[in-house]
């Protein structure tokens, strides 16, 4: 079978790259025209020399804002919240400079602003055709929104986490000044309330819980012994076991993908995932508990 014709590609290409070589020239052209009916004017407005020129760089500050926003559209453009901000802002600073240049050449005729208004809406629909030669396909951009969504809430987590560690170390600060000691984040150096009995020989397979700082891996062994110490950690790292094998792996994998770092089986113990191994932890120390004392009843 042929290769498929690049022809209809390139195709494409060619009218992105006209689409963006038209806005491109009808922006300069507003700008151009805004600024000769402008600015020539507005320094009547000014009581010195210094008044003109902060009116003129005031003007030409706008006409900039408005690029910049483009700008900030086109780079931001697969994050569509960002994008639609962008292009709402840009077109109400537009919309204050038209309304100055009207303004300024009121009962001089308004023919020059009817014109300007005239290519800000050729803009306008030129640049919507332009963004929408380079978006993705609708079921692309859902997954992108995805991926976006993921790493604005792990931004948030570790936001949040430098904001108490920072709250922490401050109140520690405070209160030192008044001769009280208090421990930065007491959580961890708390020892685990269940201990682990590690197999001393390979078993069924196990899904384990191994935290290392403020990180979790959770993975699948049948030698959890050689497991630990291939990792270079001690059994008291281990926070939780859980019986199962691959399937159960991906299960966890999947439920906190969020937490992931990259494509690793390292986790952020955060949120969920801390919440889970909390409650498992709880379940289990009580069901030791209901045993041990069962066990002494007898």
């Amino acid at each position: 079978m042929a290769a498929p014709s690049p022809a209809p590609k390139k195709r494409r290409d060619v009218a992105e790259t006209l689409l963006g070589v038209l806005t491109c020239v009808l922006i300069a052209l507003i700008s151009v025209l805004e600024s000769a009916l402008v600015i020539p004017r507005i320094g009547r407005y000014g009581t010195s020399s210094f008044d003109k020129w902060c009116l003129n760089a005031q003007y030409i500050a706008l006409i900039f804002m408005w690029f910049s926003l483009l700008g900030h559209e086109y780079v931001h453009r697969h994050e569509r919240a960002w994008a639609k901000k962008s292009r709402r802002y840009g077109y109400t600073i537009q919309g204050l400079a038209l309304a100055l240049c009207a303004a300024t050449n009121w009962g001089k005729g308004i023919w020059g602003a009817v014109i300007v208004a005239f290519l800000l809406l050729m803009v306008y629909s030129v640049w919507d055709a332009y963004m929408k030669a380079l978006a993705l396909h609708p079921e692309d951009q859902k997954v992108l929104d995805q991926i976006i969504e993921q790493k604005r809430q792990r931004a948030q987590e570790r936001w949040e986490e430098e904001q108490r560690h920072r709250r922490a170390a401050r109140l520690e600060e405070a209160a030192a000044q008044y001769g009280q000691d208090l421990a930065i984040d007491p959580s961890e150096t708390k020892k685990p309330s269940v201990e682990w009995k590690i197999p001393s020989r390979k078993h069924q397979p196990l899904v384990y819980f191994i935290r290392n700082g403020n990180r979790v891996k959770i993975g699948t062994t049948t030698d959890l012994r050689r497991r630990v110490r291939t990792l270079a950690l001690r059994p008291e790292n281990v926070v939780l076991l859980e019986a199962g094998g691959m399937d159960r792996e991906r299960d966890f994998h999947k439920r906190f993908e969020k937490y992931r770092e990259g494509n690793t089986e390292w986790f952020r113990d955060l949120g969920e995932l801390s919440a889970y191994i909390t409650e498992r932890v709880e379940e289990i120390r009580r069901q030791q508990a209901a045993t041990r004392s069962g066990s002494a009843d007898r």
